[in-house]
Formats: C-alpha cells, sequence, structure tokens
C-alpha cells in the first residue's frame, strides 16, 4: 500500500484560494493524482 494524501475545504474556502492564485491550491491541480471507485455495490 502508499499513504493517501488529502485535505478537506469549505467551497467558500476553495474559490478563494483560487481567485488568490494561493500555490498549495495549484500544486494538487497540478499534481499527478488517481480516482478510486468503489464498484463492489456493499
Amino acid at each position: 500500500g502508499f499513504p493517501i494524501r488529502y485535505t478537506i475545504l469549505t467551497e467558500d474556502e476553495l474559490y478563494e484560494r483560487r481567485h488568490m492564485m494561493d500555490k498549495f491550491i495549484y500544486s494538487i491541480f497540478e499534481a499527478k493524482h488517481m480516482r478510486v471507485v468503489d464498484e463492489l455495490d456493499t
């Protein structure tokens, strides 16, 4: 396995930080990422 890195932001905080061109937010959007989908339907 490997560690999962994530952050939780409110929608308002996300838009405000994107408007300020926040380096952290842009690094998230530019980074390589993976989508995980639960198809087991449990």
